[in-house]
């Protein structure tokens, strides 16, 4: 372990859904792995789904750890238990579950202010843009995490860009995604929550996301140049990432 990396301390803030914990607890445990003292923050019923693995680490005599944070369900209008997004009975609760999110920005607040070793880097989920304010107010790097791929973070900001879907007459008429290397047609019905202006879930505003991804310090994908070649440094270009001298990170 070098001395340089010792001093390290990455704080890990994922999306509480399985397709966003799971890469984050994985890219935590590679850094701890490597000499870096790592928390992942999460709740206590998540906690439990990576607690095995997490304690076999521990074990090994990495500086990895779990911060559990009480989740507010009740406060929020949810059923006790429900703190993972597979756990909603019914995806109408998906604002109810971003409310109880928020809740955890004082404590969270509260932690990082007062852990030692004071944090070296804070990496969360995109839906988190609200932890961004956070990481400014502490002087904390902030790096950005999205889960589905370079693909589809490409496709949404041109859609959320160029607002296609408002030239439409309906759900099921086709158009094309501007801006792509590639003819990719898509419905309006096709499109994820956040982008769907006939959706009743909960949307996290793009425009936030990427306001909070521009004043961060990069981007995280869970890809690879390998698997989707061109994309990386198509989204690279149009968030400004470049411009800005900020890291995009496969």
């Amino acid at each position: 372990m070098s001395s340089q990396s010792s001093k390290l301390h990455f704080v890990f803030i994922p999306l509480m859904c399985p397709g966003h914990l799971i890469p984050m607890v994985d890219m935590g445990r590679l850094l701890a792995q490597h000499g870096v003292t790592v928390t992942i923050v999460t709740t206590p019923l998540n906690a439990s789904r990576i607690k095995t693995i997490i304690d076999r680490d521990i074990a090994s005599g990495i500086q990895l750890q779990l911060l559990q944070l009480r989740f507010p369900c009740i406060e929020a209008g949810l059923p006790e238990g429900c703190e993972n997004i597979d756990a909603l009975p019914s995806q109408l609760l998906s604002k109810n579950f971003m409310v109880a999110v928020g809740m955890l920005q004082k404590p969270l607040e509260q932690f990082l202010e007062e852990t030692q070793p004071k944090p070296s880097c804070i990496l969360s989920n995109r839906h988190h843009p609200w932890i961004f304010g956070a990481a400014q107010k502490l002087k904390i790097p902030r790096l950005a995490f999205d889960g589905t791929s370079c693909f589809t973070v490409t496709c949404s900001h041109f859609i959320n860009l160029s607002k296609i879907y408002e030239k439409v007459s309906d759900d099921l008429e086709p158009f094309v995604v501007p801006g792509l290397p590639d003819r990719i047609e898509l419905t309006r019905g096709q499109l994820p929550n956040d982008l769907n202006p006939v959706s009743v879930v909960l949307k996290v505003k793009e425009e936030d996301m990427r306001i909070a991804d521009m004043a961060s310090y990069g981007l995280v994908v869970n890809s690879s140049e390998e698997l989707k070649p061109r994309f990386g440094t198509i989204i690279e270009l149009a968030l400004g990432l470049e411009a800005s001298n900020r890291p995009f990170i496969l």
